[in-house]
């Protein structure tokens, strides 16, 4: 297939953030006298985002998710995303997108402030048509909304387009938006997982995405 459009999860498949993820887990870990756990632990977690990681590293039984994602949040903003950058390849990519005429955009589950403060920081070029963040609609991946939304706003057929993401949230959202989707195996996809296509370097998404 050759795509009309790129649609790109964020965390784990555009840029290679979970290091500044798993460094907020572990100030909040600090803070209870726990140890401090390596990427490499949860490198299959990242990409689910913070509620993710804090049910799963950080929580107590019964203990309010969204009250301690608050604190999460803080923490994550004043590393000011310094591990975080785009993957190696990544710009050969966007560089083929612009030379073909082609949009680009991220429909991602981080929030906006997030979301913006760390393209802010990537300095992207070209900057991407379109950004969808976990609260820019009232629902986030795997419901296909954001994908949707962005189809609308780039007058894109779903089949026309191509999906890119990192775990099972964006292969669900894909398959209810009916837009083909390949995994970034360069990123926080668990081979395995799917059946999904899976690349293993940026650069293979160019012979997708023609002009």
């Amino acid at each position: 297939m050759t795509a009309r459009a790129a649609l790109f999860d964020l965390d784990g498949t555009l840029a290679d953030t979970g290091r500044d993820l798993v460094a907020a887990l572990n100030v909040m870990r600090a803070e209870r006298g726990l140890p401090a756990l390596p990427f490499e632990q949860l490198k299959y977690e990242v990409g689910y985002g913070s509620r993710r990681l804090m049910s799963g590293y950080l929580l107590e039984e019964g203990e309010d998710l969204e009250a301690r994602r608050a604190d999460f949040l803080v923490a994550y903003d004043q590393l000011k995303h310094q591990h975080s950058d785009l993957f190696a390849g990544m710009q050969e990519v966007l560089d083929h997108l612009e030379a073909a005429g082609l949009p680009w955009a991220i429909v991602t589950n981080k929030p906006t402030k997030q979301t913006e403060s760390l393209l802010a920081k990537l300095k992207l070029r070209p900057p991407p048509r379109c950004v969808v963040c976990s609260d820019t609609l009232p629902r986030y991946k795997p419901h296909p909304d954001g994908i949707l939304h962005v189809c609308e706003a780039l007058d894109l057929q779903p089949a026309d387009g191509l999906f890119i993401g990192d775990n099972n949230l964006d292969e669900r959202a894909a398959a209810a938006a009916s837009m083909p989707f390949v995994a970034a195996g360069w990123g926080y996809w668990e081979q395995g997982q799917s059946d999904a296509r899976v690349l293993q370097r940026p650069e293979d998404l160019i012979p997708m995405l023609g002009g």
